[in-house]
């Protein structure tokens, strides 16, 4: 009898630690981007994101001051791979073609809860678990016609689908974030991450999108 229960506990140890490391593996703690690769915990949350918060230096009233514009971006078309090139459509008029026309430097924001994850567990957006990824560069404008302008044009139009209504008007044009420097944010601290490491890593279309 007492060989048998030790015969159990040894399977459970071995089970448990299979199911450990398969978490460790994968990257996920609680259905959640993990704290082990970091580059993909970034590349995870690029890829789930429907939004960000674009970040700019202002070049008119608030001379110096950020200025900051909510973006409908997509690295990838619905159940598409990650990518890593983050995809969006600017105005023309807008402040934030202003504002880099002046000084092309940006900063977009991604965060876990873009899908509600955080807080369908019971989560504060704002808790350390709950990673946050921040990313600047500058902004390239696509030429139409070319591979990138057709790839990020796909992507985007497969996420918000609506935004065929309005590119078409304000002389909105496709860009992509030229990478340059990328930090995340997570109960370990601030990581900076290089650019390398950040398109080395894969992740494959595993998430669904809904239009927001």
């Amino acid at each position: 009898m007492a060989i048998r229960s030790l015969q159990l506990c040894l399977v459970f140890a071995v089970l448990v630690q299979l199911a450990v490391s398969a978490i460790v593996k994968d990257d996920l703690i609680f259905g959640l981007p993990g704290f082990n690769n970091k580059a993909r915990t970034v590349r995870k949350l690029v890829h789930n994101a429907n939004w960000t918060s674009l970040a700019t230096i202002s070049s008119n009233q608030l001379a110096g001051f950020p200025m900051i514009d909510v973006v409908a971006v997509a690295d990838s078309p619905v159940g598409g791979d990650s990518t890593g090139n983050i995809y969006f459509y600017l105005s023309g008029s807008g402040f934030v073609t202003q504002n880099i026309n002046v000084i092309n430097n940006v900063t977009a924001l991604f965060v876990t809860d873009d899908e509600l994850d955080c807080q369908n567990q019971n989560m504060g957006s704002l808790q350390p678990s709950c990673s946050q990824a921040v990313i600047s560069g500058s902004v390239i404008q696509l030429n139409v016609g070319s591979q990138a302008y057709t790839q990020g044009q796909t992507a985007v139009l497969s996420r918000h689908p609506a935004s065929t209504n309005w590119i078409q008007n304000n002389n909105y044009y496709l860009c992509q974030l030229n990478v340059e420097n990328v930090y995340l944010f997570d109960s370990d601290g601030v990581h900076n991450i290089s650019v390398k490491d950040y398109y080395n890593d894969k992740i494959f279309g595993i998430f669904s999108f809904e239009e927001q």
